[in-house]
């Protein structure tokens, strides 16, 4: 198959361009001479506002044009790369003042041909559809908010489940995980050809139980059967990038042991580093 022969960095590269073009639609896009920002319109959290960089050297001046771009939105200036494609960035984010949160995150990929299916005993799943009632958008996020750990829980609001209704509409995959009958996990996936996997927790009453291998194998190959059911002359992410419909994979970041294991176990393997830098 044509992803056997394709070296790690030209996946890398693939994976970089596919990420924008689909985080972008639904982030407002602004470009600088040097770097493309993706801000999310309605929340100024950090992890969800970031830029990517359009060029392998940005000069002082750009590097500049961008940090006040982020400003003019009051947005914290943020990038997420992968370094393996953006060889010297991180060196002249340091020198204008930029910090890396945190170690470097592992990039791991799946292809058809490697994927191994996963269900663990007792866990059942459900995809979310435009049509489900709010209780079950209600029930995803509260799961989402407690096993990340997001602050102080708060009930769902109207605009957050409308929210997530449209980017479910808008092709998002959602999958909301039970362990003997209640909400036990969450993931979601983003993209077709080259789609990543985002956002899978487990509560910390239900963690050991394989609920995230579960999910994250559901999802996986939810994504493998929508390419293979998907209209011949249909046009995809992919095609706009010039990846060759067999060239499908889901992808996927992640910094800690144990969930780089529950991936692996799904057939997952490490590929390259994503870096994630901040000012102030």
């Amino acid at each position: 198959m044509y992803h056997d022969r394709m070296t790690n960095l030209e996946w890398l590269e693939r994976i970089s361009n596919s990420d924008v073009i689909a985080t972008a639609e639904t982030r407002t896009v602004v470009d600088t001479p040097a770097f493309k920002l993706l801000l999310d319109p309605h929340n100024d959290f950090g992890g969800v506002n970031w830029a990517t960089p359009l060029k392998q050297d940005p000069s002082e001046l750009e590097i500049i044009a961008m940090i006040e771009a982020f400003e003019a939105y009051q947005r914290t200036p943020r990038l997420e790369f992968i370094g393996e494609c953006w060889t010297d960035l991180a060196a002249l984010l340091e020198r204008a003042g930029f910090q890396a949160e945190g170690a470097s995150q592992d990039i791991m990929i799946v292809t058809p041909d490697t994927f191994k299916p996963f269900t663990a005993d007792g866990v059942r799943l459900q995809f979310l559809e435009p049509s489900d009632p709010d209780q079950i958008y209600g029930t995803y996020l509260e799961t989402q908010t407690r096993g990340f750990g997001y602050g102080s829980f708060e009930t769902p609001t109207n605009d957050q489940i409308s929210s997530w209704r449209d980017q479910v509409r808008s092709g998002r995959r959602a999958a909301l995980g039970f362990l003997e009958g209640q909400a036990a996990g969450v993931g979601t996936t983003l993209g077709s050809d080259l789609a990543e996997v985002q956002g899978v927790t487990t509560l910390p009453s239900a963690r050991r139980r394989g609920i995230a291998a579960t999910l994250s194998s559901a999802l996986v190959a939810d994504v493998f059967a929508r390419h293979e059911n998907a209209a011949p002359n249909s046009v995809s992410r992919a095609a706009s990038l010039s990846v060759p419909r067999n060239a499908r994979a889901v992808w996927l970041s992640v910094e800690e042991d144990a969930a780089r294991a529950c991936y692996a176990k799904i057939g997952f393997r490490t590929i390259g580093s994503r870096l994630n830098y901040s000012l102030g």
